[in-house]
């Protein structure tokens, strides 16, 4: 699905679909759940990106993990231990398919060092998470429903929980389901700065922070856990024209351009193109191996943007 200045330029469905479908996002909740963050600290229930994580989640364990912020949560160079893999003692495993995660979350320890590089680490959104539950007074489900999702006018949506009942814990590293209508309502809020209907749905300080990039990891060197392991994204994040932040990847395809677009494991894209005035939603159920899909969806901005 394509938006040119907010209007419907071009969609396509596979057999079964429409875009009204609800699908997985995965790690496109990570980008919705930053936009939680701006709000909850514009309307004062959470202190700023600088306060201890101590003080805002109950029972952490490790006294290095109290004393991080959430601002190095967002940027994911906290140090925590994760390991990725599905093999069940693996950290992928745990979090995925875990079912006490409102008990594990708060016990991650410390095992790399703070503020070295950028670790793509699922535990970082369920601590966000119980910050948000605890400021909010709410689960993080309501908290989306409530803030976010409702005044958007998102349409259908779930969050995947880890359990039943009332101890359950919202997937906020991965569990956020909608439909290609959604997550275009969402990309045009983020291209709009955070406002929606002539309202600051997200506050413009917020917005402001995001398209900051002078404290996002942007540099090889930055990304050499994954360049030295030779992942899939590695030669992507080696080229200097990415950058992360706040639970957002960035693109700066060219000089004066700053794309920033939420992407997910199966392959799920919103992506946000100010200079082009496009955004680009794609939902999808695998994300083909070595393909790095943001210079592609670059390219089709480009073109709607000329057409």
């Amino acid at each position: 699905m394509v938006l040119r200045s907010g209007v419907l330029a071009f969609e396509w469905y596979a057999p079964g679909w429409d875009g009204r479908t609800v699908g997985r996002t995965m790690s496109v909740t990570k980008s919705v759940a930053s936009l939680m963050v701006g709000q909850a600290i514009g309307d004062g229930r959470l202190g700023g990106v600088d306060a201890p994580l101590g003080d805002l989640v109950a029972g952490i364990a490790d006294a290095g993990v109290a004393r991080l912020t959430l601002a190095r949560l967002l940027r994911m160079d906290c140090g925590i231990a994760y390991r990725e893999g599905l093999i069940p003692w693996h950290d992928d495993a745990r979090v995925y398919h875990g079912s006490r995660l409102r008990l594990r979350a708060p016990r991650v320890r410390l095992t790399d060092p703070v503020g070295r590089y950028f670790h793509y680490n699922d535990w970082h959104p369920l601590l966000v998470a119980l910050a948000l539950e605890r400021a909010g007074g709410a689960s993080v489900a309501g908290l989306l429903a409530r803030d976010l999702w409702g005044p958007l006018g998102g349409g259908p949506a779930s969050l995947s929980l880890d359990r039943r009942g009332a101890s359950a814990l919202g997937h906020l590293e991965s569990g956020f389901n909608t439909s290609a209508y959604g997550l275009a309502r969402f990309g045009q809020l983020v291209l709009q700065r955070g406002r929606w209907e002539g309202k600051a749905l997200v506050p413009e300080a917020w917005m402001a922070r995001l398209e900051d990039l002078s404290d996002a990891w942007h540099t090889p060197e930055h990304f050499a856990y994954y360049i030295d392991r030779k992942l899939p994204w590695a030669r992507p994040l080696a080229s200097g024209r990415y950058a992360y932040k706040d639970f957002w990847w960035h693109h700066r395809p060219a000089a004066g351009a700053h794309d920033l677009f939420a992407m997910g494991a199966l392959g799920a894209h919103v992506y946000v193109s100010p200079d082009t005035d496009c955004v680009i939603v794609r939902l999808a159920d695998r994300f083909p191996p070595g393909l790095w899909w943001a210079g592609l969806l670059r390219r089709v901005a480009e073109a709607a943007a000329a057409a």
